[in-house]
């Protein structure tokens, strides 16, 4: 019998394990605090890497669908002095290109996912309150949501929910702190979060785990975050999958936690390295100091 999983956070990283474990008859349940998909704007562009982002969306079987919304456009990448000597050119060949990483809008990826999915897969307007073991039986996890729902017996947490992830707090003492740089949405100003310097690794626990920015936040300026998030996604269904087959899912879990780990202290190493570059100014004070 396929263990319960439940999926807290219906982003790109929780669509995209949902989908994942949906095509192998794993079907879990997704909840989402915001009420409907598109209660708040969903943010802009994202770039999908060959290999995380692009393997996700080729194992999830909707590649063909990715290609209908994917931009190819755009992929040179030059630095110029204030002279505009060029100092560094990447000119991508076309799309066959292993580096070209073609753009598509966050909220077309996001439909994309809900439409894979069953109607029934996601609960909205879910905001987690406490995750609670069972008492005759501490292996299985209730869930306690904010309007009063309980869902029960739970083999499996994945806590996909975000900056602010609730499901961390289980397994973490980690939380964000203000990266020193803010962006300016179309409709909203708002401050990214940053990634701390060292990266929190968590011991793990049986029947909860994290993916996407739950485990690991980072800033925008390597374009990682969501490639990542879909890398963990799809690595996480490969690990439930085999934990199923053979019986033993905890031991599967913590073996993709740790590749996770890696992967996770590369991206964010690379996107705050990058930061720096764009953004510090000689002499301006460390934002972790500050935070």
């Amino acid at each position: 019998m396929p263990p319960r999983i439940a999926i807290i956070g219906a982003g790109p990283a929780g669509l995209t394990l949902a989908r994942l474990l949906a095509v192998q008859s794993i079907v879990p349940q997704v909840f989402e605090r915001e009420p409907s998909p598109d209660s708040r704007s969903q943010g802009g562009s994202l770039d999908l890497h060959e290999g995380t982002g692009q393997q996700a969306v080729h194992d999830s079987g909707l590649w063909e669908e990715f290609r209908k919304y994917a931009r190819y456009d755009g992929q040179e990448i030059k630095f110029l002095t204030k002279n505009c000597d060029v100092m560094f050119a990447e000119h991508p060949k076309d799309e066959r290109d292993p580096d070209t990483k073609p753009e598509i809008d966050r909220k077309i990826l996001r439909e994309m996912l809900l439409k894979s999915l069953d109607n029934n897969v996601i609960k909205w307007g879910y905001t987690l309150d406490s995750i609670q073991p069972q008492s005759s039986n501490p292996r299985l996890y209730d869930l306690h949501f904010k309007g009063g729902e309980i869902e029960k017996g739970f083999d499996l947490v994945v806590g996909a929910d975000g900056a602010w992830s609730h499901v961390r707090s289980l397994l973490s003492a980690a939380k964000p702190f203000y990266s020193g740089v803010s962006m300016v949405d179309i409709d909203i100003t708002r401050p990214d979060k940053g990634e701390v310097d060292k990266f929190h690794k968590w011991d793990s626990r049986s029947g909860l785990t994290l993916i996407g920015d739950a485990a690991h936040l980072m800033t925008p300026f390597a374009g990682e975050g969501v490639n990542v998030a879909m890398w963990d996604a799809l690595e996480l269904s490969k690990a439930i999958v085999a934990g199923v087959k053979e019986g033993d899912l905890d031991t599967k879990i913590r073996e993709s936690e740790e590749a996770l780990f890696k992967r996770a202290e590369d991206a964010c190493t690379r996107t705050e390295s990058n930061m720096q570059q764009f953004m510090k100014t000689s002499g301006a004070p460390d934002p972790s100091a500050i935070a």
